[in-house]
């Protein structure tokens, strides 16, 4: 595995699903979460991908080329809500790209169910345990935001594509044994 990701295998994932790589762009880092039958199975940030398009696009290439999803989920760039500049470009980018590759390419609004990026960083942890080591907290007015919290973005474009298993859902893994 590179050097940048997190590998987080989970006992009851089935080795046949299909796998989907949501990726998240901010103004200071972009994120991928590759899941795998619903189920997280590993997350990735690149301050990199932030300092131009291209760049983001190289990014992307990398990922897909490494971990061969079936699914791009990506932010639709017409309803990005705060995001601007850069961000904007690199999303549309994304959805130019996703038609190129061999994958299908999902444009998803992003669900704000939760007040902030943190609150929902919180929930994402309750449902999936494994993410409690890299929940963001929540820094001074005057400090950056932890690259950390593009990953729970990404995590939430796939709960917006209905591609995110719930805590539910994970009770009875397939096989049934935890």
């Amino acid at each position: 595995w590179p050097s940048d990701w997190t590998r987080n295998t989970l006992p009851h994932m089935a080795r046949d699903a299909q796998r989907v790589l949501a990726v998240s762009v901010r103004c200071r880092g972009m994120a991928a979460v590759l899941l795998e039958g619903g189920d997280v199975l590993l997350w990735s940030t690149s301050r990199k991908g932030t300092q131009s398009t291209d760049k983001a696009l190289e990014v992307i290439r990398r990922w897909v080329k490494t971990y061969r999803p079936d699914v791009l989920v990506t932010e639709n760039p017409d309803q990005a809500g705060r995001k601007s500049g850069r961000q904007i470009q690199t999303l549309r980018a994304l959805v130019d790209m996703g038609s190129e590759l061999d994958i299908l390419g999902l444009v998803v609004r992003r669900d704000q169910s939760e007040r902030n990026v943190y609150e929902q960083a919180a929930s994402f942890a309750a449902m999936c345990p494994e993410l409690k080591r890299v929940v963001p907290q929540k820094p001074a007015i005057w400090k950056s935001e932890p690259r950390t919290v593009a990953v729970f973005e990404a995590l939430g474009l796939a709960r917006s594509a209905g591609l995110l298993r719930s805590i539910a859902d994970r009770a009875v893994p397939p096989g049934g044994n935890l």
